[in-house]
C-alpha cells in the first residue's frame, strides 16, 4: 500500500531528473560528440532516467520531449 502511495511522487521526481539532465546536455552542447566520454556519460544519464519512469506513458512522453528537445537546438542532425 504504501508503495503505490510513493509511486507518483518517484515518478515526478524522475520526471524533474529527466528535465535537468536535459538542460545540463543542452547547456553543454554534448549531443555533437556521442564517442565522447563526457557526451555519452551525458546521454546515458538521460536514458537511465526514462527508464526510471514507472509508467510506459511518461517513458514515453520523457523520450518524445527529448527528441523535440534536441530537434530545436539542431543537434540532432
Amino acid at each position: 500500500m504504501t508503495s503505490n502511495l510513493l509511486a507518483p511522487q518517484r515518478t515526478r521526481g524522475a520526471k524533474n531528473l529527466l528535465q535537468s539532465n536535459i538542460q545540463i546536455a543542452h547547456r553543454q552542447k554534448q549531443w555533437h560528440f556521442p564517442s565522447d566520454s563526457v557526451s555519452s556519460s551525458a546521454f546515458e544519464r538521460i536514458a537511465a532516467t526514462i527508464l526510471t519512469l514507472r509508467k510506459s506513458f511518461y517513458r514515453r512522453l520523457a523520450m518524445l520531449k527529448l527528441v523535440v528537445t534536441l530537434e530545436k537546438s539542431h543537434l540532432w542532425h
